[in-house]
């Protein structure tokens, strides 16, 4: 089976939770692929145990800007989000022929929203995209 894994960047509590979905899944069927489209750094999945990994570096989303750990950074956010949504057509077509020539069958996504436009575009219809794909979100 091959996922595709659309991951926010924003914390490492995403990324570590799906790293955790995902060894869990390596550990029942060992020969499952994972492509991770993320900004997250690999070798925080690397350490999770998690194989047979892929990395596409693709921003899917941004969370919050962070002046620091603990102040959000609100005009930041506003032009980071200006210049990622709404995703553009081209984008999300790029992306949706590129799962399907992976041959994906499901997709996975940490609350990036890309993910799940990729998915429709590919063929979505709730909860399936195409007859053997099938869209998981957390």
């Amino acid at each position: 089976m091959r996922f595709a894994v659309f991951i926010t960047p924003h914390g490492f509590g995403h990324a570590t939770r799906t790293a955790a979905v995902m060894k869990a899944v390596s550990d029942v069927e060992p020969s499952t692929e994972f492509h991770l489209f993320t900004t997250v750094p690999a070798w925080l999945f690397e350490q999770s145990g998690c194989r047979n990994l892929l990395i596409h570096p693709e921003p899917v989303d941004l969370g919050m800007v962070q002046k620091n750990s603990l102040e959000v950074d609100l005009p930041a956010t506003v032009r980071a989000l200006d210049s990622l949504l709404p995703f553009s057509a081209e984008r999300v077509g790029r992306l949706a022929d590129e799962i399907r020539r992976l041959h994906i069958s499901a997709v996975l996504c940490d609350i990036a929203p890309l993910g799940i436009a990729v998915a429709k575009a590919a063929g979505a219809e709730k909860p399936k995209v195409a007859p053997e794909i099938e869209v998981i979100v957390c």
